[in-house]
This record gives structure tokens, sequence and C-alpha cells, in this order.
């Protein structure tokens, strides 16, 4: 048979004459890329440090004792930093909520009625004196409470 004067198509039939192989298909496995991932995945939840709540700038320590914390209520004293230098410090709560000095004397109040009547202040280096004492005062107008004052051990 010629191929001569004929394409590669068989006129007849329409099929060409010279068939095309069909190549194998590639089988990927990807089981050990799952496996890799889940790995890396368990490290990075396992090494990452979870921090719930911003760092607060104590003051240093040059004499004092410690107290036990574990059964207190933790009140954080913070200076706005959207304000200018003398602006209002804010008064955060352990559920992360911020309020004033009557939203801090409710709270005193309920855990006080809960049983709950020590208090620690955490008040930033920067905040002035006179507003970690109002912040004390509210603290201290319900009566049988306790408060401290939080500050960082120094070396």
């Amino acid at each position: 048979m010629s191929l001569r004067g004929q394409s590669l198509w068989d006129l007849e039939s329409e099929e060409p004459l010279i068939k095309k192989r069909k190549l194998p298909e590639a089988d990927l496995d990807i089981t050990p890329m799952i496996d890799v991932t889940f790995l890396l995945l368990i490290f990075f939840m396992v090494g990452a440090k979870m921090e719930t709540a911003r760092p607060v700038d104590l003051p240093l320590a040059t004499a004092g004792q410690g107290v036990e914390t574990s059964a207190a209520t933790a009140l954080i004293l913070r200076q706005d930093d959207n304000g200018a230098a003398g602006g209002e410090p804010v008064v955060e709560f352990e559920t992360g909520d911020t309020g004033s000095l009557d939203a801090v004397r409710r709270l005193v109040k309920t855990r006080c009625d809960e049983g709950r009547r020590e208090f620690i202040i955490r008040a930033e280096r920067r905040v002035a004196t006179g507003q970690v004492q109002a912040l004390a005062r509210a603290v201290q107008e319900t009566e049988g409470t306790r408060f401290y004052i939080a500050v960082e051990e120094g070396q």
C-alpha cells in the first residue's frame, strides 16, 4: 500500500493509519504530603505561645511580700494609647472588657456577693499614681474587700 497522494488518514474509514499509543495515567500518591502537613500543624500548635492578653509593663518592686493571687480578681489599669500623654487611663477587667470606675464598683459588689473579696490592681508603670489611688478607693468602697498592687520582682 502506497501512501503517495494520500494523507495519513484512510479515506474509507476516517481513522488515522498511524495510531497514537495511549500513555499510562500518572498516579500521584499524596499520603506522605498529608502526613507532613499534619506533622507541621501539630508542631506549630504545640510550639506556639498563646497570649490571650496584652502584657502589662509593671513597675519594679524594691520591697514587699508576695501573696497568693489565684482566687483574686485582676483589674488592669492601662494608659490610653489613643490620646495624648496625659490621657485618661483605661480599666480593663479579666474578661478583656474595659470600663469606668462605676463599672469597677459594680464588679467589686458582684464579686463580693460571690464571696471573692480580693482584688489585684495591675497598673502600667506610666499611669499616674493618683489614677491608681482612685481605682484603689473604688475597690475599697465595698466593705470587706482587700486589694493588692502588682509589681514586677526586682533583680
